[in-house]
């Protein structure tokens, strides 16, 4: 509704606008559109944000880094279950984080917190490796059947 009320708003201080208005429309585009209006509204969060955006963008430094020097390189299409994901359960950044890594479209990496039902013995067996997060330190467990 908001959208539409700013559509119409900037339609008739600019009737010229049409295509902008289209544009505006995509959700995705309205979505940072009103991030940046926001942000630019309220100068005194500029601050909060910065911080948040630097703790948030150290952290997937670090484990990025974690996940490099504990395996340079993965087979492809190898299989990853993290059974503790240093994101928490319902975020996608571990996910992303090591196909960008890895630079593979069939690396198989499935989040234990995400999965139901959880694996049985026969089903970790089949992962090629077994990752936790543990006092912030990205670890890799053994898998069934290996020491």
């Amino acid at each position: 509704r908001f959208r539409d009320l700013l559509l119409i708003g900037l339609h008739r201080l600019l009737p010229q606008t049409t295509a902008l208005g289209r544009a505006l429309a995509n959700p995705a585009i309205f979505l940072v559109f009103a991030a940046v209006v926001l942000l630019r509204s309220h100068p005194g969060s500029e601050g909060a944000y910065q911080a948040w955006l630097t703790h948030h963008y150290e952290r997937i430094a670090s484990v990025t880094a974690q996940f490099r020097a504990l395996h340079p390189s993965l087979p492809r299409g190898a299989r990853v279950l993290i059974v503790k994901d240093p994101f928490g359960d319902s975020t996608w950044e571990t996910y992303y984080i090591l196909q960008l890594l890895y630079r593979d479209e069939t690396l198989v990496v499935n989040r234990l917190g995400m999965m139901s039902p959880k694996p049985d013995a026969a089903a970790l067996a089949s992962y090629d490796h077994i990752f936790s997060f543990e006092d912030g330190r990205v670890v890799e467990l053994s898998r069934p059947g290996q020491p």
